[in-house]
Order: C-alpha cells, then sequence, then structure tokens
C-alpha cells in the first residue's frame, strides 16, 4: 500500500444514535481523497444512507442484537466502503427502478436510498453470504470527476 491508501473500519450495534459517529470517519477519511466539499457530502450521504438501511430492514427491529460494520479502504484511484451486516438477507427485487418522478409525483415517502446510493457512487455491488452476511460495497472514483448529479431525475 502506498501511504495514500487507507484502510479504516467501525462496527457499531444497529442504533442510529451511531449515525453521526458513522457520519464522522466518512467525513475524516473522505477529506484526505476528495477536495470537493460537495463530493464529500455525497459520500456521506450515501454511506449513511446504506447504514441507515441496514439498521431499519436487516433486522426487522432487533436492534438489541444486530451490528452493522463499516469499512473504508482506498485502492488506487477507488474509495470503497463496504458496509456488512449479519441480518436477513437483503431483498433486491423489492427496489423499484422506475421513475423517481413517478415516484414523488404520486406521495412516495420512502424508498429513494437505494436510488441517492446509485446516482452518488460510480459503482455498487451487493453480495450475500448465506447465512453468514450481507455487504454493499460501494465505490466512488478519487479522480475529481463527477459522473452524475443527485439532482438528476430519471
Amino acid at each position: 500500500m502506498s501511504d495514500k491508501d487507507c484502510i479504516t473500519e467501525m462496527t457499531c450495534k444497529c442504533d442510529t444514535k451511531h449515525l453521526a459517529e458513522i457520519r464522522n470517519m466518512v467525513r475524516i477519511v473522505a477529506s484526505e481523497y476528495f477536495s470537493d466539499r460537495i463530493t464529500i457530502g455525497k459520500v456521506i450521504l450515501a454511506v449513511d444512507e446504506a447504514v441507515a438501511n441496514v439498521m431499519e430492514h436487516a433486522y426487522d427491529g432487533e436492534t438489541e442484537e444486530g451490528y452493522v460494520h463499516v469499512l473504508i479502504k482506498v485502492e488506487g484511484n477507488d474509495f470503497q466502503v463496504k458496509v456488512s451486516d449479519e441480518g436477513k438477507k437483503f431483498d433486491s427485487s423489492s427496489i423499484k427502478t422506475g421513475c423517481i418522478r413517478e415516484a414523488v409525483n404520486r406521495g412516495q415517502k420512502t424508498g429513494y436510498g437505494i436510488y441517492l446510493i446509485r446516482q452518488i457512487m460510480d459503482e455498487i455491488h451487493y453480495n450475500y453470504v448465506k447465512n453468514v452476511k450481507n455487504e454493499l460495497c460501494m465505490i466512488k472514483k478519487i479522480d475529481g470527476v463527477e459522473n452524475k448529479a443527485v439532482g438528476e431525475l430519471e
């Protein structure tokens, strides 16, 4: 690893009181690699949304037993964030990929997190190891090129 490569991680109970700690960790590390405050804010938002989804859905509200693990790893130009848990399998078929504008017009109040993550990050990969864990890997390129904007609507 070069002196700029980094591995930082945190494991915490699935309690929203820990979201601020996770956001702070992401802010500190992302600030080392991105000079643009808007990009840093977007990465923090994507990670916050992913972790909040775990806290809300992975353990069916039984947060006393649930943990979420966040690992930040930088390899070359890839700023990688892995969010993992041992909760129930994420059902990706439940995510609608239709027009976000139509959902807003219908008054839909939830379900925008994955959309935001997809808009902010350059790559996302989900993996499930049966009866072991869920892992969401999100990658943001460090090269400074913004490929997407959060405000874009499909």
